[in-house]
């Protein structure tokens, strides 16, 4: 019998050190693992992970899981992520609470990005994202809103930041972009 399945919780008393997960595995589930480095590395039937309240600042080999349709990283303290475009069925990504500037390019299937209270100074073109129905960054550094014109009509877009946004700036903002459903 092969391990399909896996879930690890340590309460913040567990620290993990380099791991060879079995390539068995179609779900990863850690949370509150003390876990700096990861490797998906050799998991090529990998369809969900999720590794959230790790102390991650390293996650290698996520660009070899091709079956990978849901990545959950949150809480961690990962500065940037790995390029996620070759990933065909990567469909959710959430990112929150991390340290991240940037963001890599996005899988074309991807439907929701939540990358909220990070450190974000800009975002990607989301042109090859037409399926993208959901992104949250609230709680960035994000200059600018020229990215929005990349995003697909129709999608939600919650961008409430500290200091909040002026008035004038969400009529600006819902006037320039009317097909997004903007949220502040």
């Amino acid at each position: 019998m092969k391990l399909k399945r896996l879930t690890l919780g340590g309460g913040g008393a567990l620290a993990v050190g380099r791991v060879q997960w079995p390539a068995s595995l179609l779900e990863l589930h850690i949370s509150d693992v003390s876990m700096p480095e990861a490797s998906l590395a050799n998991m090529p039937n990998l369809e969900r992970v999720s590794m959230s309240n790790c102390r991650l600042t390293s996650l290698t080999g996520i660009e070899a899981c091709k079956r990978l349709e849901v990545v959950d990283l949150e809480n961690n303290r990962l500065v940037s992520l790995p390029s996620l475009a070759g990933l065909p069925r990567l469909e959710f990504l959430y990112a929150d609470s991390n340290r991240l500037t940037s963001l890599p390019p996005l899988g074309r299937r991807l439907k929701r990005l939540w990358v909220k209270h990070n450190r974000l100074v800009k975002l990607p073109s989301f042109a090859s994202s037409r399926a993208l129905r959901e992104i949250v960054v609230s709680e960035n550094k994000l200059r600018s809103h020229e990215w929005l014109a990349t995003v697909p009509d129709r999608c939600r877009v919650v961008l409430v930041r500290a200091g909040a946004t002026t008035v004038r700036e969400k009529r600006a903002l819902h006037g320039r972009f009317p097909n997004l459903r903007l949220s502040f």
